[in-house]
């Protein structure tokens, strides 16, 4: 969540000429319904179902090699992490400071906090960086001005 998976993601597939897929384009485009609606008709849960099928097909649908970019909540849901497993996981790190100065940006695309407090969403990056540092193979520092170090 804000941290770059998009751009980084068609950079990382340029440098290794493979495709690239976004999973909440992909969510978008079967559900034919925003991520902000989904949420806003029916809520998380639901949306993490949707996620989730829309993340089985697209790994079903893969030929070749891809990046897959797919949201932050997708590694919490444990119903996904033996397909995970199955997959070079990289994680964006971005520090709190530098997500902390996207948040008013980010409140207004992004509705799993657009109304939440900074405590909530903080417990909520904490919690996801926990799960990353834990399952991903990979690990990306992201800096302030949105380099990247290995």
């Amino acid at each position: 969540m804000g941290c770059g998976k998009t751009t980084y993601g068609k950079k990382i597939a340029e440098r290794l000429s493979c495709n690239f897929v976004d999973l909440d384009n992909k969510i978008q485009e079967y559900s034919e319904m925003s991520i902000s609606s989904i949420f806003e008709k029916f809520g998380e849960n639901y949306f993490r179902t949707i996620e989730h099928k829309t993340f089985i097909k697209v790994l079903s649908d893969i030929k070749e090699t891809t990046v897959i970019a797919a949201g932050g909540g997708i590694i919490t849901n444990v119903a996904n992490l033996k397909h995970i497993q199955n997959c070079l996981t990289v994680f964006l790190d971005i520090p709190w400071k530098y997500f902390e100065d996207r948040l008013p940006n980010l409140r207004e695309t992004r509705p799993l906090i657009k109304s939440k407090t900074s405590k909530e969403i903080y417990e909520l990056w904490l919690a996801r960086k926990n799960y990353y540092n834990k399952y991903a193979d990979l690990t990306i520092k992201i800096t302030q001005n949105n380099n990247y170090e290995k």
